[in-house]
């Protein structure tokens, strides 16, 4: 689930723009050892965690094997999560 994306800023960087995002998910924090183990978190907590991103878009499109030109993408030049809340 990903809700409430919202643009904070847009600005110039290096002559393109730079889109700044935020939103928030529901995520599992749960890590296992090779044996299956869990070793931190829990896999039945959800937690919604708080995201920012930076967008910046490529300066040229791309070309696939068929030859067709492809948009410049948004590429994520940064990425930062504020906070984790359990969701008992």
């Amino acid at each position: 689930f990903v809700g409430d994306v919202e643009v904070v800023e847009v600005r110039m960087m290096d002559g393109d723009p730079f889109v700044i995002c935020q939103f928030h998910c529901q995520q599992l924090k749960c890590v296992r050892d090779k044996f299956g183990n869990v070793v931190e978190g829990s896999p039945d907590t959800i937690h919604r965690v708080y995201y920012f991103w930076g967008l910046q878009q490529e300066k040229s499109g791309v070309v696939t094997a068929e030859g067709e030109l492809l948009p410049p993408r948004w590429v994520i030049k940064d990425m930062l999560w504020q906070s984790m809340l359990a969701l008992v």
